[in-house]
């Protein structure tokens, strides 16, 4: 009598499942499946789906190269402790081989609609707490094991389209619920206040438009649409119009040296991750460096009272400050390469969001160091191994 195997391709499956659905709740626990799924890969042993996914895939490449450069980043930092957590999340990045060796191609679709249910019960929670139906004292704090509100702006916004995209198939009951629902998370993301996702969306919207119709007429319709709609939430809407007039008053501020304000914040680390780049600009400050060398920065070049805060809010000076003018050009690589997977695969099912997602990220690294924060992190890994996975080359055959 033979003993039942155990099945690793369920599990890992799964698992990679309940990634996507758990990707707004919890950190911690992202993490935690994170390390399940590699560890199941790993044992998994489809050494041959590995090097398939590892093999002419430049996305792969990418991601080991930026994990080497951390790497060797760590011989010349002078801050090894704050070396340790950008070395961590590059080291995250490289795992998406082994990712993509625990789903195939019945599931990926499996995967996006779990990405979406994951949506879909956050928002309603954030709902309900703004309504005061309930209280959820992480999600109103922002703390574990939820992330904040506005945080998951940009991931609110991918599901929108992803959504939008999903119903094509649907019966017309389903979609009229579907647009039910996108407008609640388009009412969720005017009321949450989360300035970057109404930013994404407004670009988003247009590209994806030209993608799908090739047509500049429509693209332009859509923008006086888009513009029209602006100005009626910014007349009607408080919550929207005070974020905006929010931006005017601390740019005044930040003109007087008041820096502790969000877009404050920004504009000082724009000035001194271009005083510190100066400094080092062929080879940067070494992995993880930012915090220690804007301190010292602090303490040389600027007034009493200035921010004292080493979150930058760019994944393009975090680049430039650590490894100089090469750590820029390597991070700038990722979006042609992301890019020329849209060209190479004509007949991608999602082949729209294989322009969507990059041009996203791209955005999203002015405004955050997006390859190393959490939720974008995850939020990318996951997508990534979904959408450029290598079972898709297979319909171009």
């Amino acid at each position: 009598m033979t003993t039942p195997s155990f099945p690793v391709n369920r599990v890992t499956t799964g698992l990679f499942l309940l990634f996507g659905f758990c990707l707004p709740f919890s950190v911690a626990f992202c993490y935690l499946l994170l390390g399940l799924l590699v560890l199941g890969g790993i044992f998994k042993g489809d050494l041959r789906g590995f090097k398939q996914g590892i093999r002419g895939n430049y996305l792969i490449y990418w991601c080991l190269c930026w994990l080497l450069l951390h790497t060797l980043g760590v011989g010349w930092t002078e801050d090894y402790s704050g070396a340790l957590t950008p070395w961590k999340k590059s080291l995250y990045l490289s795992t998406l081989p082994i990712l993509m060796s625990c789903i195939s191609i019945p599931y990926l679709r499996a995967a996006l609609n779990s990405f979406v249910s994951g949506i879909f019960i956050y928002h309603l929670l954030t709902h309900g707490i703004l309504l005061g139906w309930w209280s959820i004292e992480p999600m109103q704090a922002g703390g574990t094991p939820f992330i904040n509100r506005v945080q998951y702006s940009p991931m609110l916004v991918f599901a929108m389209l992803l959504l939008f995209w999903l119903q094509r198939n649907w019966s017309p009951a389903a979609r009229v619920l579907s647009w039910v629902i996108q407008i609640s998370f388009a009412a969720s993301l005017i009321a949450t206040g989360g300035r970057t996702g109404q930013i994404l969306l407004l670009v988003l919207i247009p590209l994806w438009i030209l993608l799908e119709t090739r047509s500049w007429k429509i693209v332009v319709g859509a923008c006086v649409g888009l513009g029209i709609s602006i100005t009626i939430l910014f007349l009607t809407v408080e919550t929207f119009s005070s974020r905006i007039l929010e931006l005017k008053r601390d740019l005044v501020l930040f003109q007087s040296q008041i820096t502790h304000s969000s877009l404050g914040e920004r504009l000082h680390h724009i000035d001194a991750g271009i005083r510190l780049f100066s400094q080092s600009p062929y080879y940067g400050h070494g992995t993880g460096s930012y915090r220690e060398k804007h301190q010292t920065l602090l303490k040389e070049f600027y007034p009493p009272g200035t921010i004292n805060s080493d979150h930058p809010h760019n994944q393009y000076l975090v680049a430039m400050v650590q490894f100089g003018l090469p750590g820029l050009i390597i991070l700038l690589a990722l979006f042609p390469i992301l890019l020329r997977i849209y060209v190479r695969w004509p007949t991608h099912p999602y082949r729209s969001f294989l322009v969507l997602l990059p041009t996203m990220f791209l955005l999203l690294c002015f405004t955050d160091e997006s390859l190393y924060s959490v939720p974008s992190l995850t939020f990318f890994i996951y997508m990534s191994t979904i959408l450029y996975h290598p079972d898709w080359s297979e319909l171009e055959t």
